[in-house]
Formats: structure tokens, sequence, C-alpha cells
């Protein structure tokens, strides 16, 4: 599995912070993981976030961590690919506010508060979802998300499930990310190129 970060418009050190947290529950997932720059522009472009991965190996199915306008390109490149047929393992979107979570691949939200997590609902809320309860700024939920508390609506072993239970930003991604690698499989004829 590929993990493809798309950050948001915000300093690179946000996304460091994020990262070495991701790392801490998450190891295994460090080697298999391209980062998209800070450019602006990147964040809203699909076509641009297309061309610049384009210099580099997917090996799919490829999972999309995205933050705020990352979730844009991110949304934007999963339809695209799972048009290609290519095969799509998540959308994660943190903050994605706006950004369209529907396909035949998982979706996954996180919100910074139980209002972003309500409004976006209608632009897909997500097999499982998150929201941060006590709310929290918009920026802490990427920067410091094993500090995030919160709710988790639904099951990763039980699709449609209400189930609710207390939990942090980070255990959900590492919940999320472990539960993608140990289901999900590829069929290697059905794996094709992703780069035209």
């Amino acid at each position: 599995m590929t993990l493809i970060i798309c950050p948001g418009m915000h300093p690179t050190t946000w996304t460091e912070s994020f990262l070495a947290q991701l790392d801490a529950v998450c190891p295994a997932l460090a080697s298999d993981r391209i980062v998209c720059p800070h450019s602006s522009g990147m964040q809203w472009s699909a076509y641009a976030l297309r061309a610049y991965l384009t210099a580099h190996t997917i090996t799919p199915p490829v999972t999309l961590i995205a933050f705020s306008a990352g979730c844009v390109a991110a949304s934007g490149i999963a339809q695209y690919w799972e048009h290609q047929r290519s095969p799509i393992a998540a959308l994660i979107a943190l903050d994605g506010w706006g950004a369209l979570t529907v396909g035949k691949f998982r979706a996954y939200r996180l919100s910074h508060d139980a209002f972003t997590h309500y409004s976006s609902a209608w632009l897909g809320r997500g097999e499982v979802s998150f929201y941060a309860n006590p709310s929290v700024a918009h920026a802490q939920l990427w920067r410091h998300p094993a500090a995030v508390w919160g709710q988790q609506i639904g099951d990763f072993n039980a699709p449609g499930s209400d189930m609710r239970r207390k939990i942090t930003a980070l255990q959900f991604l590492h919940d999320c990310l472990q539960y993608l690698q140990v289901f999900e499989t590829v069929d290697s004829e059905d794996v094709k190129k992703f780069i035209d």
C-alpha cells in the first residue's frame, strides 16, 4: 500500500508534527509514503497533484490522507483514479469541509468540531468518522492528533453501525490504517499504472 499525504496551506512544521505522531503508532507505513509539497496551488488541484506524482513509484492500493485544502486535490485524484479503475483503498479527510468523499473507495472523515462534522456529511460522512469533542482549533487536528479527543462514529468491522466511542484522533487514524492494511487486498491483474 502507498500512503499519499496531502497537506493544506500551512507551514511544513505542521505536517512534520503530524507525521512524527503517525510514525509513532504506525512505523511500518513510513517507508511507503509520499508527502506532497506545501506549494501554493497543489492543495486545490488534482491535476497538479497527478503531475507531481508521476515522478514517484506508487504501489497499489493507495490510501490518501489529506488535511483542509489538501482534501480538494485528494478527492479529485481519488475520483480520477477510480474512473481509471485503479485500486484506491481509502480517502481519509481531516477537516475537508466542502470536499467530496463519495466513491466506490472507502472514505473516512475527521473534523475539528461537531459543526464541521455534521455540515460536511452531505458530501459523504464516511463509513466511520470522528469529530473532536470538545472542539479544537482547525490546526490542532493536523498538528497534534494525539492530543485531540473526540467521538468515533461507526465501527471499522461493522459498516453501517452507529457505535460511538471516545478516542483520540491519532488512535482513530491508527485503527483506520490498521484496518485498511489488514483487510485490503488487490489482485495483481487488477493493478494498473496510476499515472499515465
